[in-house]
């Protein structure tokens, strides 16, 4: 799917329809104009929000457009599919990924929604506290996709699955076989785990740890361990 996606000229994505409000597409629709406004000018539209965006009991005092603004720039990050593994690859590999919303007049470039989500992630950081903003989320796919000068990854396989990890699948091994079109996950020329559904995810985890130790001679992988798993849900080794 990789070579899919990174062939392809154009790929086109739906966001899904409106949600059951009566005003859902006026919202989406000013969520995309505003979020283009705020990426031709953000240094203006952050100074504004952090003026004029008040919570709790100054909440009175908040500019109305403004804050109906950001609530619609909340709901469009709040949309599933920012949430999804296997997004990561699509948005990040095509040359032109154009996202709908609804229908087929309400649109906007993945280039838009990066650039957003990039400059908030760095500087914006009390807006996307106070407004439960979801921006993070996709900016992810922003860092598993960096690269350096050179054109090369900034970040290794496991760094990559790291960055990765706040997204959703319903099938756990796509955590790791959703990310295989990165260029990262080839080391001396093959990949570090082939995509074997017939395993089974607590296989596929010990597979390429085992695989990324070996083959890199690094014990990078365990410094990132994460204990917040449910126990039982994976029978992993203690390591």
């Amino acid at each position: 799917m990789g070579a899919v996606y990174g062939k392809a000229e154009h790929v086109l994505y739906w966001l899904g329809p409106f949600n059951y409000q009566e005003d859902a597409e006026f919202r989406a629709r000013l969520a995309i104009r505003f979020l283009r406004r705020f990426n031709n000018n953000p240094h203006e539209y952050l100074r504004a929000a952090h003026q004029h965006l008040h919570f709790g009991d100054d909440i009175g005092d908040t500019d109305g457009e403004l804050l109906n603004s950001w609530v619609a720039i909340k709901e469009l990050f709040d949309i599933e599919y920012f949430h999804r593994a296997w997004i990561i690859q699509e948005v990040g590999l095509a040359h032109h990924a154009r996202l709908f919303w609804g229908t087929q007049d309400v649109w906007l470039d993945w280039t838009e929604v990066a650039a957003f989500c990039s400059f908030m992630d760095v500087t914006g950081a009390s807006i996307i506290n106070h407004l439960q903003l979801k921006s993070w989320v996709a900016n992810h796919i922003n860092l598993v996709w960096a690269k350096d000068s050179y054109g090369k990854p900034v970040f290794s396989f496991v760094e990559v699955l790291h960055w990765a990890r706040v997204h959703r699948s319903t099938d756990p091994r796509d955590y790791i076989f959703a990310l295989l079109s990165h260029s990262s996950a080839i080391v001396d020329g093959s990949l570090l785990i082939q995509p074997n559904y017939t395993i089974t995810p607590a296989q596929a985890y010990t597979e390429l740890a085992l695989n990324v130790i070996e083959r890199t001679n690094s014990l990078q992988i365990l410094a990132f361990v994460d204990h917040h798993e449910e126990p039982g849900v994976l029978i992993l080794p203690t390591w």
